[in-house]
């Protein structure tokens, strides 16, 4: 080991070792401290782009649910042979909505491929809002744990966006969180009262389902938290 000042240590040598720990504090600092090794690691190890799940509001959901909006849904959870014309969903339209932004809430992926991913399966429910607002609600093929819903207006701009999944991450080890957490993402210029509900409803009719399927099959798992986290974009 070279210091500033040029001389050379041997640290497998025995008085080389002392000498060094003897050198002025000065020298000694050039070395990263616990705190900076600590840093480091934490920063190698945290996923790239993926934000604190923070919320604008924490929505309460009703426990004794009567839909107002999704009242179509038969009692196998699907639409009961009817569906109004809506714009179509474009993956153009949800990135413009989401852009690169990143939060975990079925995986790490971008919020935009998240979405695309939960209402990647058949729609539960399609309906004209009859206010100029178009909802979709749907799940993930072969996962109807994660879904998702999107509110649209007449041109197809996505105003309003929901998700519902289980946090699964791929690091350290694959794993999903045992309940599952639901985010409302709404254009702050947007009425409260044209998502909201909608997002509520749909919240409190999957967790009702997670809870019975759940204490059916594994009673000592906890109720699913009852809340919809809200975000204003």
């Amino acid at each position: 080991v070279r210091t500033a000042e040029g001389d050379q240590w041997r640290l497998d040598d025995p008085q080389d070792q002392r000498d060094a720990m003897s050198l002025p504090d000065r020298k000694r600092s050039r070395m990263p401290s616990f705190k900076t090794y600590l840093l480091a690691s934490v920063l190698v190890l945290a996923p790239a782009g993926i934000v604190a799940q923070t919320a604008d509001r924490v929505v309460p959901l009703p426990t004794d649910l009567v839909p107002q909006v999704l009242t179509r849904l038969s009692d196998d959870g699907f639409v009961d042979g009817r569906s109004d014309a809506i714009p179509e969903l474009t993956e153009e339209a949800v990135i413009a909505f989401f852009g690169e932004r990143r939060m975990r809430i079925l995986n790490d992926d971008p919020l935009a491929d998240q979405l695309m991913t939960a209402l990647g399966g058949p729609p539960f429910d399609q309906i004209d809002l009859g206010n100029e607002y178009y909802v979709s609600v749907a799940c993930s093929i072969g996962n109807c744990g994660e879904r998702g819903a999107v509110v649209m207006d007449g041109t197809g701009r996505i105003v309003a966006a929901e998700l519902i999944g289980y946090r699964c991450r791929e690091k350290p080890a694959p794993r999903c969180d045992d309940l599952p957490v639901a985010y409302g993402f709404i254009d702050g210029d947007l009425r409260r009262d044209v998502a909201e509900p909608l997002f509520v409803e749909w919240a409190a009719m999957s967790f009702d389902e997670v809870d019975r399927t759940n204490h059916e099959y594994f009673p000592d798992l906890p109720s699913v938290e009852r809340v919809l986290r809200v975000v204003e974009m």
